[in-house]
């Protein structure tokens, strides 16, 4: 994927297998470019374009993280992606069949303890819908740190919702470095796209692809 803003010399190539930060070491200049691109993850026009394989893709696609320790692990969409999940197994062939008896027996249970109150009541129809609210899908984010956190959300969120691109704010700010050397093996392995905004640039690594916007606006690429 290749990210492009008329202020870039170079167009950002996101790539797979790399780690892509842009350090901005101008606070104005840092300021701008979240406050645009944030603007533009929430449907409103601005100068970033994101393409891949000369398409150019919404920025939508990218989930914007400021806040590392505010990670929502139920958000709706996580859940609707987790909802869609299990209604697919139900209707698959190996389920349909156990589904359909559980249905069957759940109504014929109702039934009879409506019937024990007034024979007049009845109860809602049990379907795929109904069996999902029943059981309330979510994940527990208790007693993890950070970094086990931040792996958990960008696993499930990259397996359930449409996300393209993860992209964190000053992360070295909050990560103490073997941290980001463990976060950034994850993404590796697990094939996530990770694009970091920082006001300082990281030290040569292997992972990054990197491009320094230093503090007069004069523009840098470490590959």
């Amino acid at each position: 994927m290749i990210l492009s803003h008329p202020t870039f010399e170079k167009m950002i190539e996101l790539e797979e297998n790399k780690i892509t930060v842009l350090a901005v070491e101008n606070p104005v200049q840092l300021s701008s470019y979240l406050y645009e691109f944030k603007s533009q993850i929430n449907g409103y026009d601005g100068g970033f374009s994101l393409f891949e394989d000369n398409e150019e893709i919404p920025l939508s696609a990218v989930d914007l993280i400021i806040d590392p320790f505010n990670l929502d692990l139920n958000s709706k969409e996580i859940i609707n992606g987790v909802s869609y999940k299990i209604k697919s197994i139900l209707n698959s062939e190996e389920y349909y069949l156990s589904t359909q008896e559980l249905f069957s027996e759940i109504s014929k249970f109702s039934f009879q303890v409506l019937g024990e109150i007034d024979y007049d009541l009845i109860g809602s129809e049990i379907n795929i819908p109904s069996i999902i609210k029943l059981i309330s899908p979510h994940y527990d984010n208790c007693n993890k740190n950070v970094i086990e956190n931040v792996c958990q959300y960008l696993h499930i969120s990259s397996k359930f919702t449409k996300t393209r691109i993860f992209s964190f704010v000053n992360l070295k700010t909050f990560l103490s470095h073997s941290q980001i050397e463990q976060l950034f093996k994850y993404v590796m392995y697990e094939k996530i796209q990770l694009f970091l905004f920082e006001s300082s640039p990281y030290e040569h690594s292997e992972y990054l692809n990197e491009t320094i916007i230093d503090s007069d606006l004069c523009e840098i690429t470490l590959k």
